[in-house]
């Protein structure tokens, strides 16, 4: 069969086949449960999104190609830019950075967004439940400074190195735990 598409041209690497050359159907199966839901008259379904948009934030716990989505890195990087804001604040100046930065992402015509176990995504529109995404963005952020900090100080002292200017907050260097670390300092 591989063979004979060959000959008209299609690649087979885009073919959704397994080794064995049985073809996988699973997604093919959600997209198309998604779409009847999507074009069913008798049913609002107008918060399934098909595929997410450049200025979407996507929320999933599983996944690494989902940390590339042009939302999701500009949704990180508010995070990481108002982190040290965020830490001192008081909690009505937390919920307004929050909400500041909800505004951001839908001045940019973004939508927050959440993988639905069925196969799509669905659409946030909840304004509590995204707030409280933002929120615990916030605290994971804060948990991974903590431990690229714990990390680089324990290296600090196993190298038996004093002054290396990131203990301190004053290191920029170019490595993954000192890029977080110069991040959270």
């Amino acid at each position: 069969m591989k063979y004979g598409l060959m000959g008209y041209g299609i690649p087979l690497d885009v073919l959704p086949s397994s080794d064995t050359g049985n073809m996988k159907l699973k997604d093919h199966f959600q997209w198309i449960q998604a779409r009847k839901l999507i074009e069913d008259e008798g049913r609002a379904q107008d918060n399934i999104v098909e595929c997410p948009g450049l200025n979407d934030v996507v929320f999933q716990k599983a996944g690494k190609s989902w940390k590339l989505h042009p939302g999701d890195v500009f949704y990180r990087g508010l995070i990481e830019s108002n982190h040290k804001k965020h830490s001192v604040s008081s909690q009505t100046a937390k919920k307004q950075l929050i909400w500041s930065i909800v505004e951001e992402i839908e001045s940019k015509k973004g939508r927050f967004l959440a993988y639905d176990k069925r196969g799509w995504w669905i659409q946030l529109k909840e304004r509590a439940e995204i707030r409280k995404k933002v929120a615990i963005s916030f605290r994971n952020f804060n948990s991974q400074c903590k431990v690229a900090q714990k990390r680089h100080t324990s290296a600090c002292i196993a190298k038996k190195r004093k002054g290396c200017g990131a203990c301190d907050g004053s290191y920029s260097g170019s490595s993954d735990d000192s890029a977080q670390h110069s991040a959270c300092v």
